[in-house]
């Protein structure tokens, strides 16, 4: 069991103080606001980031590989069209995990099975208005375990981490390398190993933190997490 004392409370708190300003937090149902491309772009970027957020950043400078592996693009392309398409920009950006080998790469491989899922599922944004009209107390929960049910390769952290990018989601946190070492070694918060892939200790951690560090600050998980993220190197500092 998780446990988060009065002190480590108190010290999170002042570090989400002391660094909130400058950072973006995603609006409610941002993706409303978006075109099927930038929609995609998202679940493009969570394979990316898997064992390294940096080249999700080159892809986000660099517009010619944005358009090359747009939503419009590639659903002009055959399956092994994409695959070269995909493999290529994964590999022009540094990508990790992202073989040669196209039809060992996994990442390629998976981007490719979710563009089909997404497309039979009426593009990006209609598998967004799907998950949006999950209603009721839980559907936050319910959105998160159906993007789990629907796209391999996603699990606790990324689905979290989409839907809190496109405003689906609020109340939740994608615990990755940066957060759990501000948890660990700036906060001094001792964490189960591999927690992240086990759904009860990750959903305990989580609404601990809502619990004792988001509601008395008044803000909601996305918050704490953008933060965190976006602010690590300064509060590592």
């Amino acid at each position: 069991m998780i446990k988060l004392t009065k002190k480590q409370a108190r010290e999170l708190k002042k570090v989400v103080q002391k660094h909130c300003r400058g950072v973006h937090i995603p609006k409610v149902n941002e993706w409303k606001n978006m075109n099927n491309d930038k929609i995609w772009r998202h679940f493009v970027e969570e394979m990316i980031v898997i064992g390294g957020a940096k080249p999700a950043d080159t892809l986000r400078d660099n517009r010619e590989l944005q358009r090359r592996i747009s939503y419009e693009k590639l659903r002009k392309l055959d399956d092994n069209r994409k695959k070269r398409v995909i493999n290529s920009a994964l590999r022009k950006i540094g990508c990790r995990y992202a073989s040669k080998a196209i039809e060992k790469c996994w990442k390629t491989n998976a981007l490719v099975n979710h563009f089909k899922i997404l497309k039979y599922k009426g593009g990006p944004k209609g598998f967004c208005k799907t998950l949006g009209e999950l209603d009721g107390l839980n559907r936050e929960s319910l959105r998160i375990a159906l993007v789990k049910k629907e796209l391999p390769r996603y699990g606790n952290k990324a689905a979290r981490d989409l839907l809190m990018g496109l405003g689906l989601v609020r109340q939740a946190i994608a615990f990755d390398a940066r957060i759990d070492d501000i948890l660990e070694n700036k906060i001094g918060l001792r964490l189960p190993k591999h927690y992240q892939q086990k759904t009860k200790e990750y959903e305990a951690l989580e609404k601990l933190l809502i619990k004792e560090v988001c509601e008395p600050l008044k803000i909601k998980g996305v918050c704490l997490d953008r933060i965190l993220f976006q602010k690590h190197d300064a509060i590592t500092a």
